[in-house]
């Protein structure tokens, strides 16, 4: 495991066990450290509705951020995601597009890219190649 995903693993734990009671707030970064880390104890149906949420966020503001009530609003002192889950994200959902051929994921996908690029936010050079080689591969699949 590298050394950024165990930071990620060790605050996703922290966050767990500071919200473990209150199952009103849905802490992104542990969800999407779950999903990565294939955890079995994640509930099919949970999933789907936080991926959702996620993609609404998304489609309407180009944003992820750390924390949300239940009902997908952010709480009020949330902040956006840290480019490295964002990109995180970003994978999951081209992965998610090609596995369950939903274009959902793949426009909240494309979403985050153009953000990332309207904003200035520079992750390295290979995360938009390996962006770029999920997207050609989606394409050629999907027609």
């Amino acid at each position: 495991m590298s050394n950024i995903t165990e930071q990620y693993v060790s605050v996703a734990k922290y966050c767990d066990e500071i919200y473990a009671e209150d199952s009103t707030v849905f802490d992104t970064y542990s969800f999407l450290c779950r999903i990565v880390h294939k955890d079995q104890t994640l509930v099919l149906e949970e999933v789907k509705r936080k991926l959702e949420i996620l993609c609404k966020k998304i489609d309407v503001s180009k944003r992820v951020y750390d924390y949300y009530t239940s009902d997908g609003k952010p709480l009020s002192n949330a902040k956006p995601i840290v480019s490295q889950m964002e990109i995180t994200l970003c994978f999951l959902l081209l992965d998610l597009t090609k596995s369950k051929k939903d274009v959902m994921y793949l426009n909240s996908a494309c979403k985050l890219l153009d953000n990332s690029l309207g904003t200035g936010t520079k992750y390295p050079q290979a995360y938009y190649e390996i962006a770029s080689k999920k997207l050609e591969t989606l394409c050629n699949t999907l027609i």
